[in-house]
């Protein structure tokens, strides 16, 4: 069972994408965001096609997170 986790922050933000299957053998792509040291956050499910497409996101995610003002830095 693939579980694959990246995460990333910056001063006061939090940004997550994660990689698992669901009861139906699909494969999902969960995106999540928040505040530091809050309890709220936001989460979006994406069921992805194929894990080289889910991959190329996840690497199309980390390059928007890294070009913002205040950059996130990958956390692991």
């Amino acid at each position: 069972m693939l579980m694959l986790i990246w995460r990333w922050e910056n001063y006061s933000r939090w940004y997550e994408a994660e990689f698992c299957y669901d009861l139906f053998g699909d494969l999902l792509l969960i995106q999540g965001l928040g505040g530091l040291g809050y309890r709220l956050n936001v989460q979006n499910t994406k069921v992805v096609s194929d894990l080289l497409t889910g991959i190329a996101q996840l690497h199309a995610i980390d390059r928007q997170r890294r070009k913002r003002k205040n950059p996130y830095h990958q956390v692991e």
